[in-house]
């Protein structure tokens, strides 16, 4: 067939062909302008490798999401390999730990919903903040908001806020924690401990519980000591709605 365009001719022909996945289908050869385009393909197998190239654009995107929210979780570089997957198990302890570790992240919707909790306390060395990073990065990797961030560089956060200069007001901090799907607190215990730091904890810790939304908190101190240290109302707050609280016990992993 040939039709005049502008002066010049458009020139196409057809012919029968077949594919070997979708059998029989008809062919198109267009020429324009002195220049041939080309017999065309099977249309189904161009539109699979259309939908082929649709899903791997939609997994690299999510990909890069999934990138930024594990980058912008903070994680400390000394732990951004640690994950649950790579925790060595060389007690008890340990296994209870990483058993309960894979549950809170596999139960991760529900404990969201709930506000659920998480505490691992206890004896230094024995793989508690590898074991809150696993968590922090698991829990990133399903799409949460999730920031880490220590006791001590929590309240100097807030602090900065009050300087003159600082472009974000102490509410708006808060307003930014609250917000988080998952917050990991570690070195609790650590900071100063002046009932002032004891109070901005629990602003913290208050807002999460009001807006229903989980906190991890790590301690090296045993139950007494973190009672001592948050005040009973936080840990009160922290063991709601069936809150886990992990006690670690024995010798240092890193004595031996």
């Amino acid at each position: 067939m040939k039709q005049a365009m502008a002066g010049l001719e458009l020139h196409r022909e057809e012919r029968s062909e077949t594919c070997p996945q979708h059998g029989e289908f008809t062919a198109r050869n267009y020429s324009f302008g002195g220049k041939d385009y080309g017999w065309s393909t099977c249309p189904k197998c161009s539109d699979e490798r259309r939908e082929t190239e649709a899903k791997l654009e939609a997994q690299r995107h999510r990909d890069a999401v999934i990138a930024q929210l594990i980058e912008k979780a903070d994680i400390p570089v000394r732990f951004k390999t640690k994950t649950l997957d790579n925790f060595e198990v060389s007690d008890e302890d340990q296994r209870i730990g990483l058993a309960v570790a894979q549950s809170y992240v596999a139960d991760f919707p529900a404990n969201l919903q709930g506000g659920r909790c998480l505490v691992l306390c206890g004896t230094t060395g024995r793989g508690k903040t590898h074991l809150g990073c696993g968590i922090a990065r698991a829990v990133a990797a399903t799409g949460r908001k999730v920031r880490y961030t220590t006791g001590r560089d929590l309240i100097r956060a807030l602090r900065d806020t009050w300087r003159r200069d600082s472009a974000t007001t102490e509410t708006e901090l808060l307003t930014q924690f609250r917000a988080l799907d998952l917050l990991v607190l570690d070195e609790i215990g650590i900071q100063f401990g002046s009932d002032a730091e004891r109070v901005q904890l629990f602003d913290v810790i208050n807002a999460r519980y009001g807006a229903q939304r989980p906190t991890l908190v790590i301690s090296n101190l045993d139950l007494a000591g973190l009672r001592e240290s948050l005040g009973e109302r936080v840990l009160d707050r922290l063991r709601e709605n069936d809150g886990r609280m992990l006690v670690f016990k024995g010798e240092s992993w890193r004595a031996k």
